[in-house]
């Protein structure tokens, strides 16, 4: 747990207050417009405010500790993994997948 702690507060050391601070008034924003968005089942409302909620401000903060944005990403999810594992997991598991489900989209024909 304090190897955790101590791996979160490092990375948010790396973000500027005033970006934190920003980003909190837009996630509130995007979700009050997500919900509006819902009621009217209208996408156009909530997507204005998803162009400005998403990291990508925060991915300029965090790169130099990566090699690419997504690594940056792939990092709150899966903590030191790496594109490039991703990659590799993916691309051994997709001739198994496509063997696998090959005979069933011949079965729903």
């Amino acid at each position: 747990m304090i190897r955790v702690a101590s791996r979160n507060y490092n990375k948010a050391k790396l973000v500027p207050p005033s970006f934190v601070a920003e980003q909190a008034i837009v996630s509130s924003k995007a979700f009050e417009a997500w919900v509006e968005a819902k009621s009217k089942s209208d996408f156009a409302i909530f997507r204005r405010t998803l162009r400005r909620s998403w990291p990508r401000k925060e991915i300029c903060f965090l790169l130099p500790a990566c090699r690419s944005s997504y690594d940056v990403l792939l990092d709150d999810f899966e903590p030191g993994m790496k594109t490039a594992e991703v990659r590799e997991i993916f691309g051994n598991l997709r001739p198994k997948q496509v063997k696998l489900i090959k005979p069933l989209r011949l079965l729903s024909k």
